[in-house]
């Protein structure tokens, strides 16, 4: 980074991944993304008392939520993602985890039956964003990522390249796109063989830049910025 009063030399090379979220596929490494493991018999009852939307939800769903003060303002942003019937994963920003974790903590009441255990460096998350984003990744798995087969805001384990992985049809940029979710054991192998495979989609590494810029021109809001 050199600072300039004119374009920055970065410039270019954001554009260019900009436009392969536009118009191919752009991969942009997520893992710094905040982690965190709730689970226990409460943990439903739990989030619905702590988050300002319906949590409820089927296993297999992904939603967006907020937790708010008693002033109604917006003290965290969330998405969660519902496991099975006492577990949820709970996706935050890399630089809140530490006061996520103090809020999910302290609001729990004595009574309740619900552990938070922070699990951000177990998972890397590679994510896959564009319009072809599905065609590629149909051409390394056998799940169905069709609309009706695999809807926004769903997630499930599937196969990618021969690697296991938690694949979550959410979008930081707006329009089509995955986060896969991968252990970190496997996650510089999966990240060669989607290069190795990418090429024919016009695959190209993304970074910050392009991700701010992307989601500014989508509406998304920022936590602590917008």
């Amino acid at each position: 980074y050199e600072p300039s009063f004119t374009r920055p030399p970065w410039y270019e090379h954001a554009f260019e991944e900009q436009q392969a979220a536009r118009e191919a596929v752009a991969l942009f490494d997520q893992s710094p993304l905040g982690k965190v493991l709730l689970q226990g018999r409460d943990t439903e009852a739990f989030l619905q008392r702590v988050c300002a939307t319906r949590m409820d939800l089927d296993a297999g769903t992904a939603r967006y939520a907020l937790a708010l003060n008693t002033r109604g303002g917006i003290e965290a942003e969330w998405i969660v993602l519902r496991l099975d019937d006492e577990r949820y994963l709970v996706l935050t920003g890399s630089g809140q985890v530490t006061r996520d974790m103090h809020i999910l903590r302290s609001r729990r009441h004595a009574d309740e039956f619900v552990t938070a255990t922070d699990v951000t460096t177990a998972t890397s998350v590679l994510s896959v964003m564009g319009p072809r984003s599905r065609e590629f990744l149909a051409a390394l798995t056998d799940a169905d990522l069709t609309e009706d087969g695999f809807a926004f805001s769903t997630h499930r384990e599937v196969e990618v390249a021969g690697v296991i992985l938690r694949a979550v049809r959410v979008s930081y940029i707006g329009g089509l796109g995955w986060e896969l979710h991968v252990p970190v054991e496997t996650s510089v192998q999966l990240y060669d063989r989607l290069h190795a495979a990418g090429t024919e989609f016009g695959l190209r590494n993304a970074g910050t830049y392009a991700l701010d810029a992307l989601r500014i021109e989508g509406g998304i809001c920022s936590f602590g910025l917008d």
